[in-house]
């Protein structure tokens, strides 16, 4: 051989690394991924492969493993078995174990999808593996290659359907290989300490789990393997529970990254994967939580058994540890205070939380389970509160509330349970403490902390859809401690001069909220009340509409003297809460003046956060009065709105930073509010609508637009660095938000968008280096356009301010998007501002110009091999895509793209990606133009007949880069003449069939083929009808072997497979067509020959199509009907040929007759009659 030289330079074990190289690297050329090169290559290292030095040996192995692992291009099932014969045998020789190892895995991972099961490939392996190395005795490195593989194999395993037969292929195995692999795998993974490997072995184990699910639950898989199938769920336990808990702390300098945490995970992942092994782990669980050996024991044993219930809910295992689990949680949360704990105990208090709530949420859908794990739990919550019932400010009361409130947070039932149990016994006391003569500011204060933290865990009520949808709906314990917080608040709550604050003592019956421990109660008072406002009974706040009304007012008095005390915030936040709570509460907020209170404090409020509580209850209470359905909008609300649009745009002398973005922050707030998250939609958003039209008509930026005062606020860079908050984002969003409300009703404010697109235009000209500016240019201007109609005159170019604003701001943005060191996501808006302006734009030269330009542009780039090309094809592809969905398809400016693309031929570096991108393009072209016969000419005569040429060398083999344009080739000829489909297909065809005379591509070619030749008229392929018809012949063929054996996934996407069967059944038909008696078959120009020669695979495949298909993609009947129309046409072959088919043909059908489609199963009972 002429690459001997290189093949002896390579074996020899005396050469340094960098000859190695050199050599190997000649080898991969010479071989250029040929698989008969490579079986010659193995002729030529015979002697290497038998020589007497181990190290040669080695070497010779080990060059045949870098040449499969360089292997990209599919073998057949014939080399790929001949290969791992070769390698498994190689597994005897100590030398030959490493380079056999790496082999295999390339095999299985390169070139799964050629595997035939016929061959016993896998099962081969699996049991040379083990018979030919005991993997304990050897080096951590050649252990870490063995588990590295078995991974592979399992993961591979994991893919397929039915793992029994393609390990059961050969009868050589036996039945029983399935429990054999496992307990091998298992013995392999017994005692294995180094962590690299462990990782490989848990997560081995835990696929292992899913692949062999049956033989590990199945205690009857035989009469002799009964007790046998049941030691393995024993077996797989006591493998792995020797490795818990995970004590391993990784080295400072360990260059594979192996973490403690990744360990756990694993072993959690293997042991909790099957029910069977969870038989054995849970109760091994319990026992670390009741009796730890260290606390990482009982952390670990917490986090897997979270783990179970994650997977598998309440399993059986779990279930008969309910109640000893409920206690053990129970102690472990209310034991100790977290602060005090360290680390590990931290994170196990947090971590037994979460597994309360995930065990709660299970056992809540059973009401065994609820009774055997939440009852006793509650029931101890209340016995440690009854016992501190004169102090429920205690620590161990704290603690029982923090484990009704996990409980209470799982699920609406949970909450509701919890509710009714322990109300009636926290409720009673805490009001006792009210009516005491000299009561103790602090107990109360804690008390009204608990029952906020127990009330405030439910979900809230929305009184617009359903105004019982509550735990609290009907509990009067709830509604008594919601009357009884009113009253005191009203009665006991005053606001007394500072000056007398210092002659108040605690003991007063009057409480004073300015004296600290006053206002700790009021603080709490009002937080409770507002969390029960939100959850109780409508009909309940109706009803005492004059108590909420005082509350109201005591409120409202307390927040009109701003000071950064609890006091002011809590009013602040009552009032926010209230505005949610229905009619009634936002009638008496209103009643009360809450506008004059309100406006007053926010003269004075400061900081920023002070000022995002004070604006966003102003915004509630805006939005509460605008969606009231009976069109009522109270006189305080045109006031609070116009404060409000005035700290939103203040002026210059004004212009404070931290008002002015907590203005924005609420007026966005107030406008997304209610959007249906599942379309976007806001046309049911009454506030939404009138709020914008409030800013719109806002009267107080002296005769000014309003959006465009907004959008000047983008530019001033000042407020970011007063608020460290990104005012660009805010302003942008609130403009597109109004401008989305406004679109609801058709009245957009065109001259807005105009104004804010010549600002734009200022803006860049004014500095045309500074890029922060720019990017702030293009963000406010996209969201300001976003919703502008195509009949709005920003888009008139025949405008010339227009059409130069337009320019100046494209111009940036091309800039921008050829920039590398621009962010992305800026960029993104730089290529939707392009697109949005294609599509919109106004008709005519300017419009066309800009077209030219981008693409004269854009297309060079594609050619350089940088990071450029990446959104140069964006570009391209959304601005064609802008194009062709324009209403009025401007055929002069595709003429261009079209002689653009002639002159630009796409290079192959780019890859797959940018292919399939591309043509996914081309795809929406050809559909966009049905039904439009000037863009279905175009589209189908000249731009897909192009691309088809420049695009034909990028055909690679890689299934991605196929699908699109075989979907692209055969919707090109929908609306081509018989002239233009006969220059296509003498174009492409010798081309393809050239190709794939060559290529050991097959699929990708065949594809191609077929689809072109479907839509072909006999008279066009009539002189290549023999060859067609072997070609469809084999691509079913193929497209079968493929997505059988369980490779369901192995097509780029299910449609293109489908699509596949489709057409190759529209090629047979022709054929099928001709004459097919005794005399025509004998002769060998016969177009169905092909047919004959594969009659026997054939018409089986026929009959899974007629019978499996599915329905679930358009078409799919018309596939079905194609492979019976198929079977009729066969039925006129000879009687010796169709005889031993027969009886197979009738019973398939059989199935057929009961078709969902009638039309189906006409045709169906029609074939299997002449059969």
């Amino acid at each position: 051989m002429e690459i001997s030289d290189a093949i002896r330079r390579f074996v020899d074990p005396s050469g340094d690394d960098k000859k190695h190289s050199t050599a190997l690297q000649e080898v991969l050329e010479y071989t250029n991924q040929e698989a008969d090169k490579l079986m010659l290559l193995i002729v030529e290292l015979e002697s290497s492969l038998t020589a007497v030095k181990d190290k040669e040996r080695n070497r010779a192995s080990l060059l045949v493993a870098h040449l499969l692992q360089s292997q990209l291009k599919p073998l057949t099932a014939s080399h790929i078995h001949h290969f791992c014969v070769f390698f498994n045998s190689r597994l005897a020789d100590y030398p030959s174990v490493v380079p056999s190892l790496i082999a295999l895995k390339a095999l299985i991972a390169n070139q799964s999808q050629h595997f035939q099961h016929k061959y016993c490939d896998i099962p081969d392996i699996l049991v040379c593996l083990f018979k030919e190395l005991d993997v304990q005795s050897l080096p951590q490195t050649m252990r870490f290659r063995v588990f590295d593989l078995l991974k592979t194999i399992l993961e591979y395993l994991r893919g397929c359907s039915d793992v029994k037969s393609v390990l059961t292929a050969s009868r050589l195995h036996g039945p029983d290989i399935c429990t054999k692999t496992v307990i091998n795998i298992i013995s392999a993974v017994f005692g294995e300490k180094d962590p690299r490997c462990l990782l490989q072995c848990f997560e081995a184990v835990s696929i292992m789990c899913e692949v062999f699910h049956e033989e590990i639950s199945s205690s009857n898989i035989s009469c002799t393997h009964s007790t046998q199938a049941q030691s393995i769920a024993e077996r797989i336990f006591d493998s792995l529970s020797c490795y818990f808990p995970i004590t391993f702390q990784p080295p400072p300098d360990d260059p594979f990254n192996i973490t403690s945490e990744m360990l756990v995970s694993a072993l959690s992942q293997a042991l909790t994967k099957h029910e069977s092994v969870i038989q054995h782990t849970a109760p091994y669980l319990l026992d670390q939580i009741v009796n730890p050996t260290e606390s990482v024991s009982r952390l670990h044993a917490v986090m897997m058994m979270e783990d179970i219930c994650l997977q598998h809910g309440i399993a059986p295992a779990v279930h008969n540890l309910l109640g000893e689990l409920g206690d053990h949680l129970f102690d472990m949360i209310c034991t100790n205070s977290p602060a005090a704990l360290d680390s590990v105990e931290r994170e196990l208090h947090s971590t037994s939380k979460r597994l309360m709530q995930t065990l709660c949420r299970s056992v809540a859908t059973s009401t065994e389970n609820w009774q055997l794990f939440a009852v006793p739990v509650i029931q101890r919550a209340c016995e440690a509160i009854q016992k501190d019932e004169r102090s429920l400010d205690s620590a161990n009361t704290k603690r029982a509330v923090d484990v009704m409130c996990i409980i209470g947070s799982s699920s609406f039932a949970c909450a509701q349970a919890v509710h009714t149990v322990l109300l009636p016994v926290i409720v009673p006391p805490c009001i006792d403490m009210f009516s005491h003569p000299h009561p103790h500011f602090v107990a109360i204060a804690n008390s009204l902390s608990l029952l906020t933290s127990l009330i405030g865990c439910t979900p809230v009520v929305d009184y617009a859809v359903s105004p019982s949808a509550s735990p609290l709906s009907g509990n009067t314990h709830a509604e008594l401690l919601w009357k009884t917080l009113c009253e005191h608040i009203v009665s006991r709550c005053q606001l007394r001069c500072s000056d007398s604050a210092s002659s108040t003592n605690d003991t007063d019956s009057m409480w004073n909220i300015q004296v600290k421990s006053g206002a700790a109660v009021y603080v709490e008072l009002l937080s409770c009340l507002k969390e029960l406002s939100m959850r109780i009974d409508a009909a309940l706040l109706v009803e005492c509409s004059g108590a909420v009304r005082q509350v109201t007012a005591n409120a409202l008095n307390s927040a009109s003297v701003y000071c950064c005390d609890g006091a002011w915030h809590a009013s602040v936040k009552f009032l926010s809460g209230l505005a949610s709570c229905g009619l009634g509460c936002l009638d008496a907020v209103y009643k009360e003046n809450c506008s004059d209170v309100l406006i007053s404090s926010s003269e004075s409020v400061q900081g920023l956060e002070d000022c995002r509580s004070l604006f966003l209850t102003i915004g509630s209470l805006v939005k509460g009065a605008f969606d009231c359905e009976d069109g009522t909008v109270y006189s305080g609300t045109h006031t609070l709105m116009n404060a409000l649009m005035g700290y939103v745009v203040p002026s210059a002398d004004d212009m404070m930073g931290t008002k002015h973005v907590a203005a924005l922050e609420a007026l966005s707030s107030v406008l997304s509010s209610d959007v249906d998250e599942k379309s976007g939609d806001l046309s049911t958003n009454r506030s939404a609508q009138l709020i914008a039209q409030w800013f719109v008509d806002y009267s107080g930026y002296n005769g000014r637009d309003a959006i465009i005062v907004l959008a000047e606020t983008a530019f001033d860079g000042s407020l970011h660095k007063r608020t460290n908050v990104d005012v660009v984002d805010l302003v942008c969003a609130v403009i597109r938000k109004i401008m989305g409300a406004l679109n609801m009703d058709g009245k957009m404010a065109t001259s807005s968008a105009s104004e804010v697109l010549h600002l734009c235009a200022n803006k860049i000209a004014s500095s045309k280096t500074d890029r922060n500016l720019h990017r702030s240019v293009i963000h406010l201007l996209v969201s300001t356009v976003v919703y502008v109609h195509a009949s709005d005159t920003i888009w008139k170019l025949s405008d010339s301010v227009s059409a130069t604003a337009w320019v100046s701001v494209l111009e940036v943005a091309q800039k921008s998007i050829l920039s590398l060191d621009e962010p992305t996501i800026f960029k993104q808006d730089c290529i939707w501002l392009h697109a949005m302006f294609i599509n919109k734009a106004e008709p005519g030269p300017a419009l066309e110009a800009r077209v030219l330009n981008v693409f004269e542009i854009a297309l060079p780039n594609l050619l350089k091999d940088s990071a450029e090309w990446k959104y140069s094809v964006d570009l391209v592809v959304w601005v064609t895509r802008g194009l062709v969905m324009r209403g009025d398809i401007l055929i002069s400016s595709l003429n261009v793209v079209q002689s653009l693309f002639q002159t630009h031929s796409i290079p192959q570096f780019v890859g797959n990606n940018w292919q399939a991108a591309f043509l996914s393009l081309l795809c929406e072209l050809l559909d966009a133009s049905i039904g439009r016969d000037e863009l279905s000419i175009f589209t189908s005569e000249q731009f897909s007949v192009v691309c088809a040429e420049n695009l034909l060398p990028c055909i690679d083999g890689k299934i991605s880069s196929f699908a699109p344009f075989c979907v692209l080739v055969s919707r090109s000829t929908v609306h081509c003449t018989l002239l233009w489909r006969q220059k296509l297909w003498s174009r492409l065809y010798s081309e393809l069939s050239r190709r794939l005379s060559l290529s050991g591509h097959q699929l990708p070619l065949l594809s191609c083929i077929c689809c072109l030749a479907s839509e072909m008229p006999a008279q066009v392929v009539e002189n290549d009808l023999a060859d067609i018809t072997r070609y469809s012949v084999q691509a079913m063929m193929l497209s079968s072997a493929m997505s059988g054996h369980g490779h369901t996934t192995v097509l780029a996407d299910r449609r293109t497979g489908f699509i596949l069967k489709q057409r190759a059944l529209a090629c047979l038909l022709p054929a099928l067509s001709g004459p097919l008696t005794v005399e025509a078959i004998n002769d060998e120009k016969c177009v169905s020959q092909p047919i004959l020669s594969h009659i026997h695979s054939l018409v089986p495949l026929l009959l899974q199509i007629a019978q499996q298909e599915s329905t679930s993609l358009p078409g799919s009947a018309a596939v079905r009907a194609l492979a019976l129309r198929c079977l009729w046409k066969l039925h006129a072959l000879p009687h010796r040929v169709l005889h031993p088919m027969r009886d197979m043909v009738i019973k398939g059908l059989a199935v057929v007759l009961n078709d969902n489609k009638r039309a189906v199963r006409k045709l169906a009972a029609k074939v299997r009659n002449v059969w």
